[in-house]
């Protein structure tokens, strides 16, 4: 995935020269201290940029599961503290 983007955008493809283009390297070059070659900053910007979309995606993706696993679980824990609320106040209503 990353080769192939950063192949895009180096060898004239859609990508080439485009505000992506642009951005990915200078994201590229943040990660380096010295200066380095639009090529060099492409290949590190491109899997960068491929590592945090990965890695925003499984966060998005565990915790939609997490959501939609516990809600039920703790819907049905606070429906039960309720009853168990009702019925004590019940209890204590009676003379």
């Amino acid at each position: 995935m990353t080769k192939h983007l950063a192949s895009s955008m180096r060898n004239g493809g859609v990508l080439h020269r485009t505000r992506l283009h642009q951005s990915v390297i200078k994201f590229g070059q943040r990660y380096y201290t010295g200066p380095v070659s639009d090529a060099k900053a492409t290949k590190a910007g491109a899997e960068m940029l491929v590592c945090y979309t990965l890695l925003g995606v499984t966060y998005t993706a565990v915790f939609w599961h997490y959501k939609n696993i516990f809600s039920p679980v703790v819907q049905q824990i606070m429906r039960d503290r309720e009853d168990r609320a009702q019925a004590k106040a019940m209890d204590d209503e009676k003379p």
